[in-house]
C-alpha cells in the first residue's frame, strides 16, 4: 500500500507499507526503513503515524 501526505499540494512525506498475512485472520504491516520525510518536523511525524 502506497501512502503519503501532501502539504500545498506538494508531496512531503510517503511510505510504502507491506501487508502479510498471517493465519487465523491475523496481519502485519510492516514499513521497510520507515516512512521518507523531514524528521525535524514533529507535526508532520505525528500526523503521518496518526493517520
Amino acid at each position: 500500500m502506497y501512502t503519503g501526505v501532501y502539504k500545498d499540494n506538494v508531496l512531503v512525506a510517503t511510505g510504502l507499507i507491506l501487508i502479510k498475512r498471517l493465519p487465523l485472520s491475523f496481519c502485519m504491516y510492516y514499513l521497510p526503513r520507515g516512512p521518507m520525510m523531514d524528521y525535524k518536523d514533529n507535526v508532520l511525524v505525528q500526523y503521518y503515524f496518526d493517520q
